[in-house]
């Protein structure tokens, strides 16, 4: 008592607060799940974290169902996914797992985001930097068929914020058969070897700049390239007891390509008491495909037949999204 009388300082021990979000937040229109609370897995992509979500689930080509329906809207912080990536596949494989902080899953979507044709609305929101800062990631693979590796960054310097990512995969595979037929004493056999071989390559930017706390500018792009040949050797024998000759030797060639190329610009602005949202994006998207193959064949008596096939697929799309909130 005589000591705190006299003002002495006395040290108590450092006590430490923690909170933590819940793992599933009910709204009236669906949930959000808070990725935070989980554990974090290193080398993790957007696919890995949906399938833990509840209600979302992914098959085996990267397709997302929500309740079971594949009727699915997917935005990536507000936008459209096909401004990542032509399909939500490539676009969930291009988002880490760690830079997802929370998922949307909206059962009963609104007006606001644009759901003519789709059951439900999943909305990915991901890390931003909040601070002057750069981060960076790089991640591969190499394998007996394929080998791949790719990056992302994400670096924000004032009122500027830049969050870009590539990924390149390199593949081939190599297949054959042999299937033979017996008749009496007639016996056909074909043999056949397929080889493939290609790239996949994808990777683009988006950049925010924003003039104050209301209002942002975006700007973005993406580039999306595979180029593809596959070569098949089909070779027909015919044997008669010990006797084994070729009837016809076919071979085909086929080198395909796709190329894409995706732009776009957005501009989002709030009113100063916060109560109304109003924004605008414009988006062109340019695809370039080629289907086409080259067949050779050569028979038993050195006639020949030979065969040539090319089409190309031109795809232009423009879209302008407007939208407004007021709450």
């Amino acid at each position: 008592t005589d000591t705190l009388r006299k003002g002495a300082v006395i040290a108590l021990k450092t006590v430490t607060i923690r909170g933590q979000k819940p793992r599933v937040e009910q709204r009236a229109d669906g949930i959000v799940f808070n990725v935070e609370s989980l554990p974090p897995a290193a080398g993790s992509d957007a696919s890995d974290v949906l399938g833990k979500v509840p209600m979302l689930s992914i098959d085996g080509s990267g397709r997302l169902f929500v309740r079971g329906t594949p009727a699915v809207n997917v935005l990536i912080d507000g936008k459209p996914s096909e401004i990542y990536a032509s399909s939500v596949a490539e676009a969930l494989k291009a988002i880490r797992g760690e830079n997802i902080v929370k998922v949307e899953v909206i059962t009963h979507p609104s007006s606001r985001y644009d759901a003519e044709g789709a059951d439900a609305v999943v909305n990915i929101i991901t890390r931003k930097l909040r601070a002057d800062a750069a981060h960076a990631g790089i991640s591969g693979a190499a394998g007996n068929r394929s080998e791949n590796v790719g990056g992302d960054i994400h670096y924000k310097s004032g009122a500027f914020l830049l969050n870009a990512d590539a990924f390149y995969q390199r593949y081939w595979n190599r297949n054959g058969s042999i299937l033979q037929r017996n008749a009496d004493d007639l016996i056909l056999i074909q043999q056949n070897e397929t080889r493939q071989s290609g790239n996949y390559y994808y990777g683009g930017f988006n950049g925010l700049y924003s003039l104050d706390s209301l209002n942002t500018f975006s700007l973005g792009y993406r580039a999306r390239r595979s180029p593809n040949t596959t070569t098949s050797v089909a070779g027909n024998y015919e044997a008669v007891g010990e006797t084994q000759q070729l009837l016809f030797r076919r071979s085909m060639v086929t080198p395909d390509q796709n190329k894409g190329n995706t732009y776009n610009a957005g501009f989002t602005g709030k009113s100063k008491n916060q109560q109304i949202t109003y924004s605008i994006l414009g988006m062109y998207a340019h695809f370039y495909g080629t289907s086409n193959y080259r067949l050779h064949q050569h028979a038993q008596d050195n006639s020949e037949y030979r065969e040539n096939f090319y089409s190309a697929t031109i795809h232009n799309d423009f879209i302008i999204q407007a939208d407004y909130s007021q709450s």
